[in-house]
């Protein structure tokens, strides 16, 4: 009926047990959202059994428990009226990062997104954020995104050349290179206690080294290339096209820091975690593990066919066999 609102889903995570969100075949108003989340919320904290358990203290575990419909037939019986069903799902917009500018819909002004590498802003850089929408933006706001990106909307149409030339759009580039847009890690072992490798400076090299050694072909604008620092998954390594996990290898009796490779993660209507394709890459030799990957995807893949189109018709086992180095007998 032209309604503008949500399609409801609950239970996703990533971590050591990744979960999608379920469909609950529920449409919301931005009005009814209040109630509706306040209803999911409370039969989590009612939830004794999850909520009691550390390894269970997850609402994911409790959508498992009920299943969609029993968890549905709960939340309407606490808001205390029966919930639309879910409207038709809209086309996929997961692809788009907001990097460059937008047209906006009054027609007169667009929002800039700015790539943020490897999502590490400066106190500095911040301040100046905000004076740039304090004197561009018909109304100031900045807005930070889920790639660790951050986005000026509002820029009058032409305002937004003279924008794009200030210094600060210089360092965080709204036209960034393939990697370094797709490139998101979280904050590494510098600043967390669980994390098993440093990945924040990694993360810069291997952006800088893969746009050195790999041409553009197909991999889309959206390619993701995500890199965590443990299984917890903070950079959402589970869903990037190629995600790395930190982990630990021993080297002639010292532990060392390595890396475990995923390929083929993804959203959208048919999602998918990424699977594990080679583990305990030594850091030294993470670079060049990358680069293997895409010249076996730039050597193997149909005409026109993107990097995760190829990535879901591979299977891992595959992969495995093409990124093992071959044993050389002495």
């Amino acid at each position: 009926d032209g309604t503008r609102g949500f399609n409801l889903r609950v239970g996703g995570g990533l971590s050591s047990h990744p979960r999608f969100a379920r469909a609950l075949d529920i449409f919301v108003s931005p009005e009814e959202t209040p109630e509706v989340i306040e209803g999911v919320v409370a039969m989590f904290r009612d939830s004794d059994e999850n909520r009691r358990k550390r390894g269970k203290a997850r609402i994911k575990f409790l959508v498992d428990a009920m299943g969609p419909e029993d968890f549905r037939a709960e939340v309407v019986r606490r808001v205390g009226r029966d919930l639309r069903r879910a409207a038709p799902q809209q086309p996929d917009m997961l692809g788009h990062d907001h990097i460059g500018v937008t047209q906006q819909a009054d027609g007169e002004h667009s929002a800039v997104g700015f790539c943020v590498p490897v999502g590490r802003l400066r106190a500095s850089q911040l301040a100046e954020l905000a004076r740039l929408a304090e004197e561009y933006a018909s109304v100031p706001e900045v807005r930070l995104t889920h790639q660790q990106n951050v986005l000026l909307p509002n820029i009058p149409d032409e305002r937004v050349e003279e924008l794009m030339a200030t210094e600060l759009a210089q360092q965080l580039s709204p036209l960034p290179t393939l990697f370094t847009r797709g490139m998101q890690s979280c904050t590494g072992k510098e600043f967390c206690g669980l994390a098993k490798v440093y990945t924040k400076e990694r993360a810069k090299e291997i952006s800088a080294f893969l746009d050195e050694h790999v041409t553009p072909n197909g991999h889309g604008e959206d390619f993701r290339l995500h890199f965590a620092g443990c299984s917890s998954s903070c950079a959402q390594h589970q869903i990037g096209d190629i995600g790395i996990e930190g982990v630990l290898k021993k080297v002639e009796g010292e532990f060392v820091e390595a890396m475990d490779i995923r390929i083929g993660g993804r959203l959208g209507p048919d999602p998918r975690f990424g699977e594990h394709v080679i583990r305990k890459v030594p850091h030294w030799d993470l670079n060049e593990t990358l680069l293997r990957i895409f010249t076996v995807y730039e050597t193997n893949h149909a005409e026109g066919e993107t990097f995760r189109a190829f990535a879901a018709r591979t299977p891992a086992t595959w992969w495995t066999e093409q990124l093992t180095p071959e044993e050389v007998e002495a």
